[in-house]
């Protein structure tokens, strides 16, 4: 077992620092790999000598027994969800939506993020699949980039893709994902002119379609969602990240 835990230590410990270099310092959540790590390391080193669950490991059955069970049951949980997860990033949004919408993301600076134009790169490809289809951009200015909007960069970045301006609706005012929805959603209803509802598509990041269709639901709004391309390297980053922030949202009501 010790030598198990130590290998997983260490590859924990290497995978943090291969993807602070990849994405940066500020990646958030990546502090995770690194205690999961040292603490593997830590219970390796003390299984190996002894120091922890010795001799009264036999005498004390109902400590292994609660650790195993709380150990599978979190597995079956963190399965599930991850499942539902996946699932979201696989289900193909409708054709010809009438609106699809960017969620604002993080900057570097005044230039995208990954992240944002993985999102800009998804909402490009559909818009040229669905030439009726147009787009709200969303997100406003933060106190650390004050010369443009999120909306402001989408906007940018999806005219030098190719998307024509016209196609294009900012929404410069929201900074989280309420605000970027129920504003959005106030920009579409006032130029709709169609029978019945708009249909409306959510392009956000490919691990956090589930989390936004489930927050939507429950703000009323119901979207379809776009998702982004993988980036590899952060799968599992991501994938762990996003379980931990839908038990969270869950246990709060949130979604």
């Amino acid at each position: 077992m010790y030598i198990v835990l130590g290998i997983l230590g260490v590859l924990f410990i290497a995978y943090y620092i291969v993807i602070q270099i990849y994405a940066g310092a500020f990646l958030s959540f990546s502090w995770f790999w690194l205690v999961l790590g040292i603490l593997c390391i830590v219970f390796a080193v003390l299984l190996r000598l002894e120091l922890v669950y010795p001799a009264w490991k036999r005498s004390l059955l109902w400590v292994k027994v609660c650790i195993t069970t709380t150990c599978a049951a979190g597995l079956v949980i963190f399965l599930i969800t991850e499942g539902l997860i996946v699932a979201e990033i696989f289900d193909p949004p409708r054709r010809n939506l009438d609106y699809i919408v960017v969620l604002g993301a993080k900057m570097t600076g005044n230039q995208a993020t990954p992240v944002m134009e993985h999102c800009v790169d998804a909402a490009a490809r559909y818009l040229e699949q669905n030439p009726d289809t147009r787009i709200v951009v969303t997100g406003n200015r933060s106190a650390d980039h004050p010369d443009i909007t999120q909306a402001d960069l989408l906007k940018d970045r999806l005219v030098e893709l190719g998307v024509e301006e016209d196609r294009i609706i900012l929404e410069p005012d929201s900074i989280n994902l309420n605000q970027n929805l129920f504003y959005s959603y106030k920009l579409i209803g006032r130029e709709w002119e169609g029978d019945g509802d708009p249909s409306v598509g959510v392009v956000t990041m490919n691990f956090n379609c589930f989390r936004a269709r489930a927050f939507a639901a429950k703000e009323g709004y119901q979207v379809e969602t776009i998702p982004s391309s993988a980036d590899y390297l952060l799968m599992l980053h991501n994938g762990t990240k996003e379980f931990f922030a839908v038990i969270r949202d869950k246990l709060f009501g949130i979604i």
